[in-house]
Order: structure tokens, then C-alpha cells, then sequence
């Protein structure tokens, strides 16, 4: 104990703040880090040997110094690697758009070109293949068809279980014309309702020609999706 209160005497510790005995707040005392000498408050460097008393602290003049070396450097870090990161974000907005344009096109070609219907009454259709076979096949087969006629006769193909609806029948030049619809045969409900002499009208994918054991017949097909609906 080698510090005194100046208010009363009393013998008190070096750090103490105020006094045990009168309560005076008492002055702070630097200890000098190299020599340990006692100093007063506020002393920056020891009065016996010149050390500083805070080594630790850093003196506003080189403060300045220190920003100024690591400011470029830092600066110098931006500029490399801003362009890197526009880079990225530029390859990652191509990625995004390619994805989506890949999307747009699958869909698109996922739906498909406009159906074009071609409007026919089953005698009109006989009609053209009666005045040109050629021609009238590059007109109406492979096309969607929404056909109309009269039923003249029903029943199941030889070579299948789907159902024929014959809608028009006519000779002529030494031929046997005529249009069938084929009906699914899961349909053959939709199929009983109908009876000869009841309209038909019926959409579907006209498939031409159909190949008969008779040269001289010549059916047109029709592969119906609706019939009478």
C-alpha cells in the first residue's frame, strides 16, 4: 500500500478509486509497463525511462498511413472482381432464358400445328372419288373430316372388333362406292342407338382407300373421335 488519501492519509491500494475510509474519489496512478515507475493520470510516456505508458495504443498520425496502404488494395480487389460476378450473372440470365425458350418450343411443338377440318356430306366425298381417285385422296386423306350421312348399314369389320357406320353406298363405272365410319369398339352403346335411315354426323381422320377383296369396291374410311355428339 503505497498510495495515501490526500483527503484523510488513509494507506490504500495502488488500484483503488475512492477511499475506504472517507470515501474521497482518489486520483489514478500509471504504472509505467518497462520500468514500474508510479505516475499521475494522463501521462502518455514515463517520466524515468521515456517508454510509452499505452504501447498498445495507436497514434492518430499513423492511422492516416494504415487507410491509405489498404485502400488501393482494396480497391484494387473490386475492379477484379466485379467483372467476374457481371460474368456470372450474365451466363446464368442466358442459361434461364435457353431453359425457357426449350420450354416454350416443346410445348408448342407438344400442341401441334391448327387441326384443319375439312366439312363434307358423304355424298359430296363419294362424289370426288367417283370423278378422281387421285385427286380426291390428296384432298381428303390423312385430313380431319366432319362428315354427314344417311346409315344404310352397321356392323363389325371382318379383321377387327371396331364397328363400321355405312353412310353412303353408290355404283357407278363398274364400281361400288362407298363411306364407312370406323367406331371404336368400346363404343358399341353409342353404335346400338343408331339405325339404318338415322342421321349420322360424325368427326374424325379420314383414311382413304381402304383395300377390299373386291378390286371393284372402293370404301372410304373414316377413323371417327366423335359420332353424333
Amino acid at each position: 500500500m503505497s498510495k495515501k488519501c490526500p483527503h484523510c492519509g488513509a494507506l490504500l491500494h495502488d488500484e483503488a478509486t475512492f477511499c475506504t475510509e472517507c470515501g474521497t474519489k482518489q486520483p489514478v496512478i500509471e504504472i509505467c509497463p518497462a520500468c514500474h515507475a508510479t505516475l499521475s493520470e494522463g501521462t502518455k510516456f514515463c517520466t524515468q525511462c521515456g517508454a510509452a505508458i499505452h504501447p498498445e495504443a495507436v497514434s492518430p498520425s499513423a492511422q492516416p498511413q494504415s487507410t491509405s496502404n489498404s485502400s488501393p488494395n482494396f480497391t484494387y480487389t473490386q475492379k477484379e472482381n466485379s467483372p467476374v460476378k457481371h460474368k456470372y450473372i450474365t451466363i446464368v440470365l442466358i442459361v434461364l432464358a435457353v431453359i425457357c425458350l426449350s420450354i416454350g418450343l416443346i410445348a408448342y411443338l407438344g400442341k401441334g400445328s391448327p387441326v384443319s377440318t375439312i366439312s363434307v356430306k358423304a355424298t359430296d366425298m363419294a362424289n370426288d372419288y367417283i370423278r378422281d381417285q387421285a385427286s380426291a385422296e390428296k384432298k381428303y386423306k390423312g385430313k380431319h373430316v366432319e362428315i354427314t350421312g344417311t346409315l344404310s348399314h352397321k356392323g363389325q369389320f371382318d379383321n377387327a372388333q371396331d364397328y363400321g357406320l355405312q353412310i353412303y353406298n353408290r355404283n357407278a363405272a363398274g364400281k361400288n362406292f362407298s363411306i364407312v365410319i370406323d367406331v371404336d369398339k368400346e363404343k358399341v352403346s353409342q353404335v346400338n342407338k343408331i339405325n339404318n335411315g338415322d342421321f349420322v354426323s360424325a368427326s374424325g381422320t379420314c383414311v382413304g382407300i381402304v383395300e377390299q377383296k373386291d378390286p371393284t369396291d372402293i370404301t372410304i374410311e373414316i377413323q371417327s373421335d366423335k359420332v353424333n355428339e
